[in-house]
């Protein structure tokens, strides 16, 4: 049996073309923490954004703490995709476009010090 030898080469170094080919075989987890401040009345978030791969599984993006209610979670994990390139600008309004490659997980937590917890873990 012959021996294999396998090159690695980091997404940038790759040709626009095959990274491109190499991002859309990303799947994404997003993990959002929700608490409501019952004092002032406002609702803050976390997220955490899980980069799947078939090599490995990577955190990618923690947040920390965020105001915005709902699924306001959502819009900041998929503003900072955007940003760093994993999903194309067109798809920025419609999250559902992507639903293969995403998974939307959200939990709310019962105090603030809950929340800054996920962001240490």
């Amino acid at each position: 049996m012959r021996n294999k030898t396998f090159t690695v080469y980091k997404l940038d170094e790759l040709k626009p073309e095959i990274q491109e080919k190499v991002i859309k075989k990303f799947k994404f987890v997003v993990l959002g923490f929700k608490w409501f401040d019952k004092v002032n009345g406002n609702t803050y978030h976390a997220v955490k954004i899980i980069k799947v791969s078939d090599v490995e599984n990577v955190i990618i993006f923690e947040s920390g703490l965020t105001y915005g209610y709902g699924d306001q979670y959502r819009h900041t994990a998929y503003d900072w995709l955007v940003k760093n390139g994993y999903v194309q600008e067109v798809d920025r309004n419609d999250h559902d476009l992507n639903r293969n490659r995403f998974i939307y997980v959200v939990q709310d937590v019962q105090r603030k010090k809950d929340l800054k917890a996920v962001e240490v873990e």
